[in-house]
């Protein structure tokens, strides 16, 4: 293999996700929903606001994806975790921060059984466009892993996939124009026609998410004419719910019918709006 061959067939990128300790537990837990502090997340049943994120359900349709796709491929994938880190009390009182992309990393490899010369962690700031902007400053310091590369996989779940796919858009539009906010020279006819598919496609439960993503990819296509990467999008559900494993069947079911995320399908939709507008705020509400 010369410097200039491709070294991995595909890039998988899976944004982070917040996580907890197991006690007695070699691994962490990346729930499905989480406590946070953010008070205009929808509540659960322990009465606390909620973060909804899914990390697990992740995870295993990486593992999913790596048996069903690349097991026997001549050239490995790169499974790349993203994300910041989780603040943990110590029994003592004290706080240590522990790394979300690193424990990804780990338990992919010790738990879900991927190779670990398919996986790596980098870290990123904690929010979906933190996550596209580290992805693009990786392709930057590590250029030798994208030779032959024409597209970025991001791996998601659906309820998450298209604010994943607006926020990975905008971060490579700005790396194609020197640094320009896509926000700011999108047409307001597009931004309308954007919001619009938010709005109509928000009360199907069932197909909604697939139907949002479809239209606001062909609305996202003229501003990524002659990218040097595809966005192609990844939706955890579907890849567990085609994998012929009942289990899997029944996670997929389960997460598209929890209660929190049928929630959480606004508040996507409310930070997709709100980037268009300018008024994203990563650790605030959105109206």
């Amino acid at each position: 293999m010369t410097e200039s061959s491709p070294k991995y067939s595909d890039i998988i990128v899976i944004p982070g996700a917040r996580l907890r300790e197991v006690p007695g537990e070699p691994f962490f837990d990346f729930p499905l929903h989480i406590d946070t502090d953010k008070e205009w997340m929808p509540t659960g049943e322990n009465g606390r606001p909620q973060e909804i994120v899914g990390g697990d359900s992740r995870l295993a349709a990486v593992a999913e994806l790596f048996r069903e796709r690349y097991a026997d491929s001549e050239r490995p994938p790169l499974f790349l975790s993203l994300g910041n880190y989780e603040a943990l009390p110590n029994p003592d009182g004290s706080i240590r921060r522990v790394s979300r992309p690193e424990s990804m990393r780990d338990k992919l490899v010790g738990f879900y059984g991927v190779p670990a010369a398919c996986t790596e962690a980098y870290h990123s700031e904690p929010s979906t466009y933190g996550n596209a902007d580290a992805f693009f400053e990786w392709t930057d310091e590590f250029s030798e892993k994208m030779v032959g590369i024409r597209g970025v996989n991001v791996l998601t779940n659906e309820f998450h996939i298209t604010r994943t796919f607006v926020m990975f858009a905008h971060a490579l539009y700005s790396r194609m124009h020197g640094g320009a906010d896509l926000a700011s020279v999108m047409p307001e006819a597009t931004k309308r026609d954007v919001e619009s598919v938010l709005a109509e496609t928000l009360a199907d439960e069932d197909a909604g998410d697939a139907r949002e993503l479809a239209s606001v990819r062909d609305l996202y296509a003229p501003f990524l004419e002659g990218a040097p990467l595809r966005i192609v999008p990844l939706v955890v559900e579907d890849i567990l719910a085609d994998s012929g494993n009942p289990e899997l069947v029944v996670w997929a079911d389960r997460i598209r019918s929890d209660a929190l995320v049928h929630k959480a399908r606004l508040y996507e939709r409310h930070g997709i709006s709100a980037y268009l507008h300018e008024e994203y705020k990563h650790n605030h509400p959105v109206k």
